[in-house]
């Protein structure tokens, strides 16, 4: 069989543990065949970097609390399929640098908390898909200095504040930028949004 090389044998031990594979290693087909992870990995302090995660192409929501508590995850990349964000998904991933695939993802919905107190988040892309961003997505993210959201229309935001106030630009399709300056909710952060053809060079 063809196994998945995970890079961190603490993901596949989860995994193998919730019965995904043969108790032995996990295919490609078996990834794909898994509809959801439940909280497997919540308050798992061991899991480092799951970047096979993107091979798990059957989940479109990620659970609320999936990775809640992973503090040692640096680097993730999510599966292209996702179209729901839970709450709590990775809240006090306080490691958590990268999260690779987001931007090209089919999310629609980036629910409460989910992203909050990952302060080690430096930059992150948000979906063309995305149309709601609910309460504290990214509180206490105080490194994060950059979003880019590739959404023409600008999402909804929910009453409580999405972003941190450490945040210096907010990177919008460059024909969108006036919409989004005059949205309802982005109109506090109308200063620090500007086109993407302007974001600095990686």
């Amino acid at each position: 069989a063809h196994y998945i090389p995970f890079e961190d044998a603490n993901v596949e031990a989860v995994l193998l543990a919730n019965g995904v594979g043969d108790g032995i290693g996990i295919t490609y087909k078996d990834a794909a065949m898994v509809t959801s992870i439940w909280t497997w990995f919540q308050g798992n302090t061991d899991i480092t970097a799951f970047s096979e995660f993107v091979n798990f192409s059957g989940i479109t929501t990620l659970s609320n609390n999936a990775f809640n508590g992973c503090s040692s995850l640096v680097e993730i990349t999510l599966p292209a399929s996702l179209t729901r964000i839970g709450t709590y998904a990775f809240q006090n991933c306080s490691a958590l640098t990268k999260v690779n695939g987001l931007g090209s993802t089919q999310v629609n919905t980036l629910s409460s908390h989910a992203f909050e107190g990952c302060g080690a988040l430096k930059e992150i892309t948000l979906p063309a898909t995305l149309t709601d961003i609910e309460n504290y997505v990214f509180r206490g993210c105080v490194s994060l200095k950059y979003f880019r959201i590739n959404a023409n229309i600008p999402p909804t935001l929910s009453w409580a504040p999405a972003f941190p106030s450490t945040i210096d630009a907010i990177y919008v399709p460059d024909e969108s930028i006036t919409a989004y300056q005059e949205a309802t909710g982005w109109t506090s952060y109308a200063s620090k949004i500007k086109g993407i053809s302007e974001m600095p060079a990686e």
